[in-house]
Order: structure tokens, then C-alpha cells, then sequence
């Protein structure tokens, strides 16, 4: 219920939310996850995050267009040819950047083929507490475990409420 009709919203503040339900407050932050693991065990890397106490996590996997994919591949595979072009480069970044450009060029060939379909994956977490110095305290740790993990994790700037909305039950996202 207090997710779906509070008395009030503040969403004023631009690192978090407050939402007014029965006489108290609720102070709500949305993170997103910015940055994963190359390889990483969806189960165990994720486990701690979807049991967070106080927290609410959801995923989105949306396919990406054929004309999108393409235009993303092919943006990652200019932006490599534009580091192998930076001459103070060691041996081994560039021998790197080379295995990395072999395999976009692998992956490029796949989604213009239609053999490959590319997603956009969106992780959307709200932690919710009482004050906002235990906001504070529970940010760090969910900030702490997404390390801890090999992920980073983001809170939203400036368009809280957008991404609250976008975390609840509607099966959809927000823009502002």
C-alpha cells in the first residue's frame, strides 16, 4: 500500500525521495547498476542485491532494434580503432585492444547478419528507510556489496521520482 498510494510525495531533493504515508516519513534513493563484471555468474553475483533488506530490485531486458544494435556495435568498433590509433600505447594494451576489436568485428558481423540479437539490460534498485541518516548508512552498504561484487553502482541524480515509478510494479520505465 505505501508503494502504491502514499498521502504524499517530496521529491524535491535531488539524491533521494521522501514519500509521506500515515504519518511518517519514508526516505527512498534509486540506484542503477552502471558497471558489471566481464564474466560474472548471474546468480551469484546478483544474489546480494536482490535480498538487500529494505530494497526493491527489478530488471529490464529490452532487444535492441537490428538498426540500433548495429549503430552501437558500430560505435564500440570506431571507438577501439580510435585507441589502437593512440601511439603511447604498451605492446600488451594494444595486443588487448586488438583481441577486443576481433571480437566486436565477430559480434558486428553476427547482428548485421540477424544471426545476434543485442539487449539492453536495466537494473533498477530503491532502498527504503526511516531517516535519512539510515539512508546514508544503507547506501553504503549497497554500494559496499555491488564492489564486493564487481559491480558499480549509481544513485539516480535529479530524476527520483522518474526512477521510483520506473522500479514499481508497472512493467515499465520512466523518462523524464
Amino acid at each position: 500500500r505505501q508503494r502504491v498510494a502514499p498521502f504524499g510525495v517530496n521529491p524535491n531533493p535531488t539524491t533521494y525521495m521522501t514519500i509521506q504515508d500515515a504519518g511518517r516519513d519514508v526516505y527512498v534513493r534509486t540506484f542503477t547498476v552502471d558497471k558489471i563484471p566481464l564474466a560474472l555468474d548471474f546468480a551469484r553475483t546478483f544474489a546480494g542485491l536482490f535480498q538487500f533488506p529494505g530494497a526493491t530490485t527489478n530488471v529490464y531486458v529490452e532487444p535492441m532494434m537490428d538498426g540500433r544494435a548495429s549503430k552501437h556495435v558500430d560505435k564500440h568498433v570506431q571507438d577501439l580503432d580510435t585507441e589502437l590509433a593512440d601511439k603511447h600505447k604498451s605492446r600488451n594494451e594494444i595486443r588487448k585492444l586488438h583481441r577486443k576489436m576481433a571480437e566486436t568485428e565477430n559480434v558486428a558481423v553476427g547482428v548485421e547478419s540477424g544471426m545476434e540479437t543485442l539487449f539492453e539490460v536495466t537494473i533498477l534498485t530503491s532502498i527504503y528507510a526511516d531517516s535519512l541518516e539510515q539512508l546514508n548508512i544503507m547506501t553504503s552498504d549497497l554500494v559496499a556489496l555491488g564492489k564486493r561484487n564487481g559491480m558499480e553502482l549509481v544513485g539516480i541524480y535529479s530524476v527520483q521520482q522518474e526512477a521510483y515509478l520506473s522500479n514499481g510494479p508497472f512493467n515499465r520505465l520512466y523518462n523524464a
